[in-house]
């Protein structure tokens, strides 16, 4: 049938001497893909293109538009030029539509320094230093101190006005508690952004002064610029805390007392007063102590005399905010004893008095009268030196008593929250 239409058609273009015929010159295509597509050409549906298996298609001269769809509806297109007599292979990869888009790394935000303080603050002038110093404070006045917490890497940023018109103000920063200089400026009315860099993270005091005569008033705000943003939410706050400690004032220790009629025939004293000095800062302090006529028996108990490490311990478990001391007496270990002895809390007139058996007055608190062995926590006499007067009330016989003397001390400093 085609035979004969083609036979017809030339036959006609003969009869016609159509130019039209002598133009439709043919060249052709080879399409290959790497995943199975509908394909069509102008618009026509060509059927299916298997992958990597070249089809051909014979197209008549000039240009034509090529498209492909597959399934997941991933579509490819391009226009193709065709030339006469000759064959183009168009390759159709579908490998880089199906594969991820490429993950953009976010674009780097920008760290804005961070607001940490804002205050107004008053320095008292030197006429009132003076007056302080006078008055029996050798410290003198207190300078305006501030604490802050900073980060490693951090950069820290000051603005600092001075209201007066006279006079001028100075600042040092330094680290707490190791009190190492950092930044300094000394002499001013204003500070426009004046920085310094945090190498170590850590607590950092601000102290302003002045030389002046009377006070000085400012307003001072700081800012910190981390080094990266896993620093930005950092906590400045420094937490004032208070911190206890047990120290040794008198350790283990024994010694001797005759009986109250053979000091005078036999020499020696059957009484005595141990100064305690106590060191500054003592919130409290405690002592122990045994007594025996057995001489080995009160060296071996002095041995075991646990007062300065029971204390450590009971200290160590405090919460470190905590504003009062409350040490059950059941955590000191109280030695043994054998033969009574009596010690005394003293001032320093009364132990005159005692050691001279005249009439004295005791302090009740730090007291034990007639006990082999005791505990004795003291609250009410922390400052100065103080005396514990021991001694051996038998008329007949001699005693060996083991003493040992802790203090507990505080100290206030800032921490990292």
């Amino acid at each position: 049938m085609n035979y004969y239409i083609k036979i017809s058609q030339f036959i006609l273009c003969i009869a016609l001497q159509s130019d039209y015929c002598y133009s439709q010159k043919v060249g052709s295509i080879l399409l290959v893909t790497d995943k199975e597509c509908e394909v069509s050409i102008d618009g026509t549906n060509m059927g299916k293109s298997q992958p990597n298996q070249p089809k051909k298609y014979d197209l008549a001269e000039g240009e034509h538009y090529l498209q492909c769809v597959t399934s997941e509806k991933i579509e490819k297109s391009q226009i193709v030029a065709v030339e006469s007599q000759k064959q183009k292979v168009v390759k159709l990869s579908f490998s880089e539509s199906l594969a991820p888009a490429a993950v953009t790394a976010p674009e780097k935000r920008k760290i804005e320094p961070i607001a940490v303080a804002s205050l107004n603050f008053q320095i008292p002038g030197q006429v009132l230093n003076v007056l302080t110093t006078a008055a029996g404070n050798e410290k003198g006045v207190d300078l305006p101190t501030f604490y802050y917490a900073f980060e490693d890497g951090d950069e820290v940023f000051m603005d600092c006005n001075l209201e007066n018109e006279k006079g001028s103000i100075n600042l040092e920063v330094k680290t707490e508690p190791e009190n190492l200089p950092v930044y300094s400026n000394m002499d001013f009315k204003m500070i426009s952004s004046g920085k310094f860099k945090v190498n170590k993270k850590g607590i950092y005091k601000f102290i302003f002064s002045t030389s002046s005569g009377w006070d000085r008033k400012g307003r001072f705000t700081v800012k910190r610029l981390p080094s990266d943003e896993s620093k930005i939410n950092f906590n400045t706050t420094a937490i004032k805390k208070k911190k206890y400690k047990a120290i040794s004032v008198h350790e283990p220790s024994n010694f001797y007392l005759n009986s109250t009629s053979n000091e005078d025939f036999k020499g020696g004293k059957s009484r005595i007063a141990l100064p305690v000095s106590l060191p500054p800062n003592t919130v409290e302090w405690y002592y122990v102590i045994s007594s025996t006529r057995d001489e080995s028996e009160i060296k071996t108990t002095t041995k075991q005399f646990r007062l300065l490490g029971d204390l450590n311990k009971a200290v160590s478990g405090l919460n470190p905010t905590t504003t009062a001391l409350n040490i059950a007496m059941n955590l000191i270990t109280q030695p043994p004893g054998a033969d009574y002895c009596d010690a005394y809390l003293l001032d320093y007139s009364n132990q005159g008095y005692f050691l001279a058996k005249q009439a004295f007055k005791y302090t009740i608190q730090g007291s034990r009268v007639h006990v082999t062995s005791a505990t004795a926590k003291i609250n009410c006499c922390n400052l100065g030196q103080w005396y514990l007067a021991i001694q051996n009330p038998d008329s007949w016989y001699g005693i060996h008593v083991g003493v040992e003397v802790v203090a507990i001390v505080t100290d206030e400093g800032y921490e990292l929250d």
